[in-house]
């Protein structure tokens, strides 16, 4: 008995030293033994009930060798991620009507550099004459003090077009300083200053000017997401007329989105936007409200 017993805890052992390594096939099944030869057409494994096993690498998942540290995931290269928009707009102001808005937004990460970009295009008509049309675009690019930092700085460029304000096109750039006061995963406020530079084409009214106009600016910034499908932005910014005090615009935006699919790729999103600018001459209204409702697709 006592050389069966001492046999037996041999034949254990044995076994443990050859089930150190393993192979995870790709049914989920898992087999352990130890790994004699492995190459990119196949690996050997010594089973120790089996024997030896040669097993296409075509049906492997993974083989962990003991001592071995296991292989690193890959890390996901930063790519641009974007959404697609399209829905319903209205618009309150120098025009009253209710069409279709089309949208791009990107958003590019890294640990210290943020890029963003976003265009919309706003379009009415009625018996075939055109009662609205316009377009802009922005790209912003922030560079953070370092990783995590709640400050940064930010340059950005905008262009607009609009056949119905008192201007045609207009280009601003501008940079500054930005501060994140409140920084948690589910709420983010924040305030930026700095200075732009505003060019207006194909003014119309006797006051018409080209010039390039100075302003300073004083933004607010905030990103709340209610719960797991809900999320909530809202932007205001302040643009004093440097060259010609008291004059100043501000544009403003609030909106809220509601996810429709598990994956998060379907959104469908409502809110408005608001423009003041006291620059503008009768018969043009100083006030412009638009409203839009999206289904906005991520891809």
């Amino acid at each position: 008995m006592r050389i069966a017993a001492a046999a037996a805890a041999v034949l254990l052992a044995a076994s443990a030293s050859l089930a150190a390594d393993e192979v995870v096939l790709q049914s989920g099944d898992v087999l352990k033994g130890k790994v004699v030869e492995k190459n990119d057409m196949h690996v050997v494994l010594d089973h120790p009930n089996l024997g030896k096993l040669d097993i296409a690498m075509g049906r492997v998942k993974s083989v962990v060798i003991e001592g071995e540290k296991p292989p690193e995931p890959p890390k996901e290269e930063p790519r641009w991620v974007s959404k697609l928009e399209a829905g319903l707009n209205g618009a309150l102001g120098n025009t009253r009507s209710q069409g279709f808005i089309g949208g791009l937004v990107s958003d590019y990460k890294l640990p210290r550099h943020l890029w963003h970009f976003e265009s919309r295009y706003f379009r009415k008509e009625d018996v075939g004459e055109t009662t609205q049309s316009r377009f802009y675009a922005v790209l912003r690019k922030d560079w953070l003090f370092e990783e995590g930092s709640r400050y940064s700085f930010f340059a950005e460029g905008r262009y607009d077009r609009d056949q119905f304000q008192q201007w045609e096109q207009r280009g601003t750039v501008a940079a500054g300083v930005a501060y994140k006061f409140i920084q948690e995963e589910s709420l983010k406020v924040g305030f930026k200053v700095g200075g732009t530079a505003t060019k207006e084409w194909g003014l119309e009214g006797p006051d018409a000017d080209d010039d390039v106009r100075p302003e300073a600016l004083l933004g607010v910034e905030m990103n709340w997401k209610i719960d797991d499908t809900k999320e909530f932005t809202a932007q205001a910014t302040y643009f004093p007329d440097l060259s010609d005090t008291p004059e100043y615009r501000i544009l403003a935006s609030a909106g809220i989105s509601y996810r429709l699919n598990e994956k998060g790729t379907l959104t469908l999103r409502g809110g408005a936007e608001y423009e003041y600018d006291t620059h503008r001459t009768d018969p043009f209204k100083r006030a412009d409200i638009r409203y839009f409702l999206l289904l906005v697709m991520d891809f």
